[in-house]
């Protein structure tokens, strides 16, 4: 997300592209800074990843529910 949002990374999908060229306008705007942590640094972002990870294997959508 952060080498998205700094424009180091390029988005395929012409809808993440529409949706990033958004944000980063919007973060132009705003008053604050976007850095990278290493999961090793942020044990609580990296266990929220890892289980929405392994729910998306699942077929879970984050609401308690299977995605049919």
């Amino acid at each position: 997300m952060v080498k998205q949002m700094s424009g180091e990374y390029s988005r395929r999908s012409p809808r993440l592209y529409s949706l990033n060229w958004i944000c980063r306008k919007l973060a132009r705007s705003l008053d604050f800074s976007i850095s990278h942590v290493p999961r090793e640094s942020n044990a609580e972002a990296n266990g929220v990843a890892s289980s929405a990870a392994r729910d998306a294997g699942r077929g879970y959508n984050g609401r308690g529910s299977r995605n049919e």
